[in-house]
């Protein structure tokens, strides 16, 4: 379980390292494969938690322990239909045309709406001006009485973004796709060692020891008796049955 929480905080923190640096780069990655990345780790962690609870240990969340286990199937098939949409999304964004045309529209549609703070953030970033050219849609964008060439004239900067910010993104969305086999990978782990090792995820015996109850036979066969002992016959009551068993059959032979 400690593993399996190291592993998940190791994984959570470097998709928010990724989706920080997408923010403030304004990269074109989708917001929903961010989230996945994000929340798929912490998903993960409290399904093995939920599955290697000890049946001694107090459970923190009684009516979620009682109904989640049971559910555990179904939950790891979930989780691993969105482990593979976080790497289909990641992967077929990271093909050459759709990276070009994510990247050509991201620029454009700053252009267009004059948000010169994301573009000038981007060519500050990497000391660079416009995107296909020193010229082609710079920040100071184009007017009367600012040329295409302001930010080359201003800087000195004399190469375009394009490679720049099509390389982050392209480093953003490879570590995404990590992200997604990683996690796919410690699920496939987890039930491996889950079907070889059954004790580590309940008391010694495993799961089936769970199932035990006040009340239930143990199966163990006393001489005394010749049948089960129960789990909730007091040591002392089943030692008075015992005896009361033996007077009454002492008294039928006498009298016999």
């Amino acid at each position: 379980m400690l593993t399996a929480a190291v592993f998940s905080v190791i994984v959570t923190a470097f998709s928010i390292f990724a989706t920080v640096r997408a923010k403030n780069l304004y990269l074109p990655t989708n917001n929903f494969t961010h989230t996945l990345a994000i929340g798929l780790p912490l998903a993960n962690c409290f399904a093995i938690y939920i599955s290697s609870r000890r049946p001694s240990q107090k459970p923190f969340l009684p009516r979620l322990h009682a109904i989640l286990p049971r559910a555990l199937p179904l939950t790891l098939t979930v989780l691993f239909m969105l482990d593979t949409v976080l790497v289909t999304l990641a992967s077929s964004s990271l093909s050459p045309e759709a990276l070009n045309c994510a990247i050509e529209s991201r620029w454009w549609s700053f252009f267009e709406t004059k948000n010169g703070d994301a573009v000038r953030r981007i060519q500050d970033a990497f000391d660079c001006c416009g995107l296909l050219s020193t010229v082609d849609q710079a920040w100071p964008f184009p007017r009367k009485g600012v040329p295409a060439t302001a930010c080359q004239d201003r800087t000195g900067r004399t190469r375009a973004c394009e490679a720049g910010w099509e390389g982050a993104e392209r480093v953003v969305l490879t570590g995404l796709i990590v992200v997604g086999v990683a996690i796919m990978m410690a699920k496939i782990v987890f039930l491996v060692v889950m079907r070889t090792r059954p004790e580590w995820f309940g008391a010694e015996g495993g799961w089936a020891e769970e199932q035990l109850v006040r009340g239930r036979i143990l199966g163990e066969e006393e001489e005394s008796l010749g049948r089960g002992r129960y789990l909730d016959v007091p040591e002392e009551a089943a030692g008075e049955t015992v005896e009361g068993d033996r007077e009454g059959q002492g008294r039928v032979m006498t009298s016999g």
